[in-house]
């Protein structure tokens, strides 16, 4: 039974509940109402039967203030209560369905009758009306007794149905509270109880106990969420398997991160090291150059010099050919003139050949002294153009120098440009360096906190019991 009750809704069952407990209290306010409403007919009868007995009451009353008056309008009076009367019980009798009560009625009715009977009679003259007085008081009596007895007997079933009515109420109330009591202990163990066995999961996995599968027998609206907390924890435990492998991974992978970022940072240092070399390196090239450039061009100058030298030793070596030339020339003449000379002095002398011997001698030894001296003329002419020649060379040389120094110079400057914006790169390059050390620095911290991030991770993760 159980079965097919828990794959009905909540709300049905709510409903159906809720339903119930409405209709046994419609149920009892109808049982209520049914003997308020039988008490109150039976109070309303009680007063229609009273009223007999006043108009009964009122017949007697007026009978006496007759007294024995024979006139024809002292008895109207007495009429119309009869009258009034008589319609009354025709009125009433048809609410009562109790054989005895109609008896009784019907008594009335007849005592009634017979009442209006005597009262025509005593409109007659020479009538015994002490007689019908008498008897008139004896229908009186029979009213007064049957509406007494009327009374007792609507006060009688007044009391039986209050008894039943107070039987019937407690009935009522007992089943109501017995099938109330029922439908809260099955709605309540329809209810409650998956609601425990729910909160129970639901602490086990607040806990982080995730073993223990929650079984699902039911098709309402506890059994979806029971199925929905399932398969919650179904994914709470894909979820933690794939947290901790990831967690795991994590760990390793930000020590591996740490190991190599250190490795980089130490990379880094041996670079920004190195590249502190290279830029002292550089600076000394710069120095270095900037020398070449100068000696440089302190050479072009001293070239520049001595080209200009060159070209005045040129020019005086030219102007000591010349001298030289008219040196040769002119000895070259006086060797001629010495050589006539000699010949005249020759032929002049033969005659005084004794005399002149000696200076013919001489003479001779002058002339071999001429002759030398104009070998070495030519010889110095020679070794003069030599020079000249050799002069040349040098200026060509030095012009070549002169050009090349200039070109070094250049290139120097040149040089000296590159290396100065080497030595800029280099510096960047160093200060990124710098920059990338740090950032290496911040990137092993970070590792090291990713560590021991997913160092915490995991032991919260093993909390979890999968």
């Amino acid at each position: 039974m159980s079965g097919w009750i828990s794959n009905i809704r909540v709300s049905a069952k709510l409903s159906w509940g809720f339903g119930l407990v409405l209709g046994l209290t419609l149920l009892l306010a109808a049982t209520g109402w049914y003997a308020v409403v039988k008490l109150t007919d039976r109070g309303l009868k009680v007063e229609e039967i009273a009223q007999i007995s006043d108009y009964t009451k009122d017949l007697r009353i007026i009978r006496l203030r007759i007294g024995k008056s024979t006139q024809a309008d002292a008895f109207q009076p007495l009429q119309q209560t009869l009258d009034r009367l008589a319609t009354h019980l025709d009125r009433i009798r048809a609410q009562f369905i109790d054989p005895r009560d109609n008896d009784l009625i019907r008594q009335q009715q007849e005592a009634v009758n017979e009442y209006g009977k005597l009262l025509k009679d005593l409109a007659t003259p020479d009538v015994d009306q002490a007689s019908l007085f008498k008897r008139m008081g004896q229908l009186g009596d029979l009213l007064l007794d049957t509406t007494q007895k009327l009374i007792d007997s609507q006060n009688t079933k007044r009391d039986t149905d209050a008894a039943s009515a107070k039987t019937l109420l407690s009935l009522v109330a007992t089943l109501a509270l017995l099938l109330g009591a029922l439908a809260a202990w099955v709605i309540t163990r329809q209810i409650v109880n998956p609601l425990q066995h729910t909160l129970q999961a639901v602490n086990r996995i607040a806990r982080g106990d995730l073993t223990e599968k929650l079984t699902v027998t039911r098709r309402d609206e506890l059994g979806q969420l029971q199925s929905g907390l399932q398969q919650m924890m179904l994914n709470l435990h894909e979820l933690i398997d794939g947290i901790r492998s990831g967690v795991i991974q994590v760990a390793s992978a930000a020590e591996q991160l740490s190991a190599v970022t250190e490795q980089t940072n130490s990379g880094i240092n041996n670079q920004k090291a190195e590249t502190d070399h290279v830029a002292t390196a550089m600076n000394e090239m710069t120095a270095t150059v900037h020398n070449v450039a100068r000696n440089a061009e302190e050479a072009s100058v001293a070239a520049s010099i001595a080209d200009q030298q060159a070209s005045e030793g040129e020019q005086i070596v030219g102007e000591a050919i010349a001298q030289i030339q008219r040196l040769a020339t002119e000895l070259n003449q006086s060797a001629d003139e010495v050589r006539n000379l000699a010949l005249r002095t020759q032929r002049s002398t033969e005659e005084i050949e004794s005399l002149v011997a000696g200076v013919q001698s001489g003479t001779q030894a002058v002339a071999s002294g001429m002759d030398s001296s104009l070998q070495l003329s030519e010889s110095s002419v020679e070794c003069t153009h030599r020079a000249v020649s050799a002069l040349e060379n040098i200026t060509g040389k030095v012009s070549i120098i002169q050009s090349m120094n200039q070109q070094i110079a250049t290139a120097a400057e040149q040089q000296s440009a590159v290396t100065e914006e080497i030595n800029r790169a280099v510096i960047n390059v160093r200060d990124i360096s710098d920059q990338t050390a740090n950032t290496c620095e911040e990137t092993a911290a970070s590792s090291n906190e990713l560590a021991r991030l997913g160092h915490e991770l995991e032991r919260l993760v093993e909390r979890f019991k999968v």
